[in-house]
């Protein structure tokens, strides 16, 4: 493990790294054990690394890109202040997220050179993968705050079928991990960090790949073993995306496919059953897949709230929308195995967006994701084997999974601290500006082999004179 602190030599800087690779961890314990005590008390590691990091400073943070993200924030801490009944619980959430985003671009800003800074990306995108590995093994171990909580509050898809794992041969029931917060979310940032862990394996050498390797197959696992069908096909398509065409800019597709994908899958999900390969994406009886698993009906009834024009639905009904505006019971037929069949999200984070936020709220998000992304796809392409490929990847699964679930939000800390943290590393990331070469000067310069932007340095003896 030494090899992994190599360039580190102070205890200080081992302490980042440590609680970047278990950011996510962190910021889900407070949820999953439900205590207001760990809920402040996980912030210290945090504080403590933001302390560190401040006085240690060495660049700015891009004002504009941190006012966006900013906003963001500022747009769920209205939503939880307004839809939860206790400000404590409010006041407590809405800290962690604030934190979350400072946390991530701290470790950029205060990194005293390229190689300190990819390692910190680099622990940053193995944190979901990380926050895997924790719950497989308290999996194993049959211990976890999961374990103690009212079985009505367990996921309502826990002991079914992973149909999945079928395919490999391996009969098993869908797992609800100890430190959830759901399982299709948690699937999310399972194959979110299979992605990350899968190309730092291929790309980078800044964690060796006797870690990544291994992370990369727990979070495989755990994708299978919650069944995330939908978030595993993203995470496939990414990575290959990422191998193929690694300088595409993702950001303005991101933002049309969220966007549009909800009203395609509708208008079509009638024809999809007669798909043969799709099959595979069905759960249940068969046909499902023509309702979209269910989805369709429950959009449709989410919709006849959201889609109305006016005053609510401008700035929403605050966290948990769906119960205060009644949408959920246009769909609450659909659980009827549930105690409380009125609970459950629209199932898509653009429908859970209004309903919360309002059309003000779902702007933000956006605009938020659209300018991210842009600043990661300009990163890439300065130095395409940056561990920046990895931390950008398994945002755009949790992004994506947002298609089919209504995350990352409030109700996912796993998933919206992956979003969060990624913002803010975007938010502290500057990429040098090109310099444009007139045509004339450029042919009478001698070809050079094109390397990493990072690789380049000013060898020693050419500064002994």
């Amino acid at each position: 493990m030494g090899q992994l602190y190599k360039g580190l030599p102070t205890t200080s800087q081992r302490w980042i790294v440590l609680v970047a690779l278990f950011s996510v961890t962190l910021a889900s314990v407070p949820v999953a054990t439900k205590s207001t005590t760990l809920h402040i008390a996980i912030l210290v590691p945090f504080g403590l690394c933001i302390g560190w990091a401040a006085a240690r400073m060495r660049v700015r943070v891009n004002v504009s890109v941190a006012s966006i993200v900013g906003l963001y924030g500022v747009s769920i801490a209205i939503e939880v202040f307004r839809g939860y009944a206790k400000l404590t619980h409010a006041a407590n959430d809405s800290l962690l997220f604030a934190v979350l985003i400072v946390f991530g671009a701290m470790l950029i800003v205060s990194a005293q050179d390229d190689d300190e800074r990819k390692l910190r990306i680099a622990a940053l995108a193995l944190a979901p993968s990380v926050y895997l590995a924790v719950n497989v093994a308290m999996e194993v171990g049959n211990f976890g705050p999961n374990r103690f909580v009212d079985p009505g509050e367990r996921a309502l898809s826990a002991g079914e079928g992973a149909s999945l794992l079928k395919l490999i041969g391996i009969s098993a029931q869908r797992i609800e991990f100890p430190l959830a917060s759901g399982i299709n979310t948690t699937g999310a940032v399972a194959a979110g960090g299979f992605a990350a862990a899968a190309l730092l394996a291929i790309y980078s050498r800044v964690f060796p790949r006797r870690l990544t390797v291994p992370l990369a197959a727990v979070s495989l696992y755990g994708a299978l073993a919650t069944d995330s069908r939908v978030a595993l096909l993203v995470a496939t398509i990414t990575i290959v995306l990422t191998v193929v065409a690694p300088r595409v800019r993702l950001a303005t597709p991101t933002v049309l496919i969220l966007s549009l994908a909800p009203a395609t899958l509708v208008a079509i999900s009638g024809q999809l059953g007669g798909v043969g390969f799709l099959s595979t994406f069905a759960r249940g009886r068969a046909g499902e897949l023509n309702s979209l698993n269910g989805r369709d009906y429950i959009w449709k009834g989410a919709w006849r709230v959201a889609g109305k024009l006016d005053w609510h639905t401008l700035v929403g009904w605050g966290a948990d929308g769906q119960i205060t505006s009644g949408a959920s019971r246009n769909y609450a037929y659909i659980f009827r195995g549930s105690p409380t069949p009125t609970i459950y999200t629209s199932h898509d984070i653009l429908l859970q967006s209004i309903l919360d936020g309002g059309y003000l709220s779902l702007g933000v998000y956006l605009v938020t994701i659209f300018v991210v992304v842009q600043c990661m796809d300009r990163a890439i392409k300065a130095a395409p084997r940056s561990p920046i490929v990895a931390l950008r990847a398994s945002l755009l699964v949790v992004l994506f999974s947002g298609i089919t679930e209504a995350l990352p939000t409030y109700n996912n800390d796993d998933c919206l601290a992956v979003a969060l943290i990624a913002f803010g590393v975007a938010a502290a990331m500057r990429v040098p500006a090109t310099v444009r070469v007139p045509s004339s000067a450029r042919s009478r310069q001698p070809a050079v082999r094109h390397h990493d932007a990072a690789s380049y340095r000013v060898p020693a003896t050419s500064l002994r004179g």
